[in-house]
């Protein structure tokens, strides 16, 4: 009895669901276009509350496609969300949210160009790429990926997230191609190859030019990475030639400092900052013919600390070094400015800085809206990334004291689009002028394919674009 009490149960269970989903829906033919009851949506962190009109979770292109008719059937506007590891609002919206976080396929194939590329949906999480291309025979890698490998590759293009490899700039710049479905409800495929201008614009979009539904990278074969990490006293260290010299002998590097770390707390003498140590990760690519000549070099360059440690890992495992942030609440700003050739600025604003800081030093990108725009492929930009537990009462008086000092058009630097930025007017209306000509190129293939603006349902964008455009933008 109770197995035919199981079979009956499931066609009257379909039966309701599918009742339910037509009448929120009245006049709905779209079947794969059905909300899913959920009201709100909130960050990793709370910092972000959406209330939208309908929150959307699709599975599969067609689902995309079935979105964007809808919402152009009912004259709705259209943001969308992955990890939510975001604490900028650019997800924010009162019309339709799309969370693309069910998109998970992952392809390998060959490429008779790049030999090989992986293709992943936009919901995929890094650790799941990752793991897709170890498996694979030949083992590959992607060249540099952010810290945490719980974002999903999405997220990370819109916003030009990136590593703290030097050579490989931003993520997006490892793109071949990606596809993205616009307002017309078509899926547009953006490459080198079919228009370097289009597809520089798209590579971070911001959200601006439609759902992603697709990235293509291209990878290598696995590699190792030695990763070090030294500590050093910071006031003799932070100089602008020993900076130099390591960056000139790493793949990349990392710079951590936590204010008051040299503090002996059984000493009742007041804290001295001249005890406090810089903590200096730095990557180097494993080749046993070259590392002990380079890491010799490296070792010229520093002071031995005792407590320094090496260690060679699978280029993932050295990108992703720490663990996930999402299970901690904490507040996050980060600014980037261009380098000065005798790498001056970069020491005078580590000296500056009296929080909890990470430093990382990536190379420019053609990118129009990376805050590392720069048509200079040798130029250099210094990442300035605070890190404070969410609630500190002096939070906001400090980056706010901060943009003072870098939003200036001495440093000209540019915040991290998915951190903190959209707090002050002030910011908005110097992004309007820091970014008005990166903008211009932009908009011009942002309005081809989304005219009636349905993906730029965002206040803070919209400011930018008017200030940078004129008022009749």
């Amino acid at each position: 009895m109770k197995y035919i009490l199981r079979f009956l149960l499931i066609p009257i269970i379909a039966t309701v669901f599918k009742s339910v989903a037509v009448s929120i829906n009245k006049n709905l033919v779209i079947r794969s276009a059905t909300p899913t009851g959920d009201t709100t949506w909130d960050n990793w962190n709370g910092q972000v509350h959406v209330t939208p009109s309908a929150i959307f979770k699709p599975s599969s292109l067609d689902d995309l496609k079935d979105i964007v008719k809808l919402a152009k059937q009912k004259g709705k506007t259209i943001r969308c969300a992955a990890q939510g590891h975001s604490v900028s609002k650019l997800s924010y919206t009162q019309n339709y949210l799309v969370i693309v976080t069910e998109l998970t396929q992952v392809t390998v194939q060959k490429d008779p160009k790049y030999d090989w590329t992986v293709t992943a949906e936009a919901g995929t999480p890094l650790s799941k790429l990752d793991d897709v291309l170890r498996k694979h025979d030949p083992p590959l890698t992607l060249d540099s990926e952010t810290v945490y490998d719980s974002f999903r590759v999405s997220g990370v293009i819109a916003v030009g997230a990136h590593g703290a490899k030097t050579s490989s700039g931003i993520m997006s710049d490892q793109l071949v191609s990606m596809q993205i479905v616009t307002a017309s409800g078509d899926v547009v495929t953006f490459s080198e190859e079919i228009y370097k201008q289009e597809f520089n614009a798209a590579k971070v979009n911001l959200g601006l030019f439609g759902i992603i539904y697709s990235v293509t990278f291209r990878v290598q074969p696995m590699y190792n990475l030695r990763m070090t990490d030294t500590l050093y006293p910071a006031k003799e260290w932070i100089k602008p030639q020993n900076i130099k010299n390591i960056l000139e002998v790493s793949d990349g590097i990392e710079i951590f400092y936590w204010p008051f770390n040299g503090f002996n707390q059984g000493d009742p003498s007041h804290p001295d900052s001249s005890k406090d140590l810089i903590w200096l990760i730095n990557f180097l690519l494993s080749n046993p013919l070259l590392t002990p000549n380079i890491t010799a070099s490296i070792w010229d360059t520093r002071v031995a600390i005792a407590g320094n440690t090496s260690t060679v890992l699978q280029a993932p495992d050295a990108f992703h070094y720490v663990p996930s942030v999402e299970s901690l609440k904490v507040s996050l700003w980060e600014i980037g400015f261009k380098i000065d050739s005798d790498f001056s600025n970069v020491a005078t604003e580590i000296s500056f800085i009296i929080q909890t800081v990470n430093f990382r030093i990536i190379k420019s990108t053609e990118a129009l809206l990376s805050t590392a725009f720069n048509h200079d492929p040798k130029a250099l930009y210094f990442r300035l990334d605070l890190i404070s537990a969410y609630g500190n009462p002096d939070w906001e008086e400090f980056i706010q004291l901060l943009g003072q000092r870098y939003f200036t058009n001495k440093y000209n630097a540019k915040p991290h689009w998915g951190k903190e930025w959209d707090t002050k007017p002030e910011i908005i209306s110097y992004l309007s002028k820091a970014l008005k000509e990166p903008i211009k190129q932009f908009e011009k293939v942002r309005a081809k394919y989304d005219p009636n603006k349905m993906f730029f349902d965002n206040k803070s964008l919209q400011d930018i674009f008017r200030g940078a455009l004129g008022p009749q933008s």
